[in-house]
């Protein structure tokens, strides 16, 4: 027990930063790091100083998710891959929820007003025209104003505010 090294297990759910926190502990980049889900797809035992051992582990989710919110929460900021939930639905809701509950950090960031009475669409016109997220004739791009969405949110260039109900 004595010559033997004190092992500590990193776990969590995808993309919260577990093999990023390892590689700072080290000190130079040991384990693949990126900010998407997936990345690490093994367990790796890294060396952190001498007599202490770090295993990075891949993201864990539960098999199933009873609330719609827990799905929308772990899509919108980037803990399941983008190709297994609908973006432009998940960017509709947080942009609801956004409405709703942070309206000026929403026209603050966009450079829009918001008007009593719009609902999503609108706004994401609204952002589409300001951002100049638009197709040849002057079309709006909605897929844009989904990506450009979901990257500030995940960012957290949309400001500090929770999605989660206490």
């Amino acid at each position: 027990v004595r010559n033997r090294p004190v092992r500590v297990m990193i776990v969590g759910i995808p993309n919260v930063g577990k093999s990023t926190l390892i590689n700072r502990l080290v000190g130079k980049n040991k384990v693949m790091a990126a900010d998407k889900p997936g990345v690490t797809r093994g367990q790796q035992w890294v060396t952190i100083a001498k007599g202490l051992e770090l295993l990075d582990t891949p993201g864990v989710l539960w098999p199933k998710f009873d609330d719609p919110s827990v799905g929308f929460a772990l899509a919108v900021t980037g803990a399941i891959k983008e190709d297994v939930f609908d973006r432009e639905q998940a960017v509709e809701l947080l942009l609801d929820l956004l409405i709703r509950k942070y309206p000026q950090d929403l026209q603050t960031k966009y450079a829009v007003s918001l008007e009593q009475g719009d609902d999503v669409n609108a706004v994401m016109a609204k952002i589409a025209v300001a951002r100049g997220c638009l197709k040849s004739g002057g079309q709006l791009d909605l897929d844009k104003v989904v990506q450009l969405v979901l990257r500030d949110f995940r960012a957290g260039r949309l400001g500090r505010f929770t999605i989660d109900e206490p």
